[in-house]
């Protein structure tokens, strides 16, 4: 635990701690929307790949 948290803790400041709590918040949030959108690029990147598999073995295929 750093120096200025236990000083914090100490102070008892109610303050500082609402900032932390709403930090923790928005954070969490960006990292659900980080998963999200990897998953989202993931799928497409599939989708794209079997697309393109399909429109090359199409042709020798015909």
């Amino acid at each position: 635990m750093e120096i200025a948290e236990k000083l914090r803790l100490n102070m008892g400041s109610r303050h500082y701690q609402i900032h932390f709590e709403l930090f923790n918040l928005v954070w969490q949030e960006e990292i659900m929307h980080y998963k999200i959108a990897k998953r989202f690029v993931y799928f497409i990147s599939l989708l794209a790949i079997l697309l393109a598999l399909l429109f090359a073995f199409r042709g020798p295929l015909a």
